[in-house]
């Protein structure tokens, strides 16, 4: 009978233990949170900043989102071409990269969906 006590004891012991680390880990995970989401309203703020600053922009008739891109001229291109592959490669350092040439796509996709993906992009800015 005795360890009987002694089994349900220990029981009972260690799920108290588990159950109060669970709790411990819960509230740390949840501080942890907070003190991230106030570094994201920080970085959000600048962002908002910024997104102002180039709403104000305004697209003059060439550059429209409509209008097709063969009017852009091709040194504009390129020089967008090469910023592209720049963002893309944040952590290396490469410098020595030149575009050659370059070829546009055809689109095959319908309508509906590059406008779908137009808005997606411009929801995330």
């Amino acid at each position: 009978m005795n360890n009987i006590l002694i089994a349900i004891n220990s029981t009972f012991v260690g799920m108290f233990i588990v159950f109060l680390a669970l709790i411990l880990l819960s509230l740390s995970i949840f501080a942890f949170s907070k003190i991230l989401q106030k570094k994201d309203k920080a970085l959000a703020k600048s962002e908002d900043s910024t997104k102002k600053a180039v709403s104000h922009l305004e697209i003059s008739e060439n550059n429209k989102p409509d209008a097709p891109l063969d009017n852009i001229p091709d040194d504009e291109l390129v020089a967008v071409l090469s910023a592209a592959i720049m963002a893309s490669m944040k952590g290396q350092h490469v410098y020595n990269f030149r575009i050659k040439s370059f070829r546009r796509l055809p689109q095959g996709t319908p309508i509906w969906n590059r406008t779908g993906r137009i808005e997606y992009i411009s929801n995330k800015l």
